[in-house]
């Protein structure tokens, strides 16, 4: 099977920089597309240097709270969580609504509208 990407980590001899000969590596390896993202790894770095800094507990609180904001001002509108937010199933940083009439794809085109309508990129398909 050959892989959707190739990169010069996938050659059957990687450190032969001969561009005009694509021999691919004869197991896993030739999926292995090239070195680590630095990128991606300094914005990692930065990530856990935040998170670390704020401690996991203030990010589990400040979840918790808008969670319990989301659910207080749907409830007006008919809206209930899948779960009680406190119970030990439910997870405190996503928060599943459910309607007794809403359709949900009525609901899914309706925001996506909206977010358009006011500029924001729709992540909703």
């Amino acid at each position: 099977m050959a892989p959707p990407l190739v990169g010069w980590m996938g050659k059957a001899a990687p450190f032969d920089f001969t561009p005009q000969d694509l021999s691919l590596a004869p197991d896993a390896r030739r999926f292995q597309l090239s070195t680590i993202p630095y990128s991606a790894a300094a914005g990692l770095s930065a990530s856990i240097k935040l998170l670390t800094g704020i401690g996991l507990t203030s990010v589990r609180d400040h979840a918790s709270r808008l969670a319990a904001d989301l659910a207080e001002q749907t409830a007006p509108l008919g809206w209930t969580p899948y779960r009680p937010l406190r119970d030990r199933s439910a997870s405190g940083h996503i928060v599943s609504l459910r309607h007794p009439t809403a359709v949900a794809e009525e609901v899914q085109d309706r925001l996506a509208s909206e977010s358009e309508s006011m500029g924001f990129f729709s992540c909703f398909y």
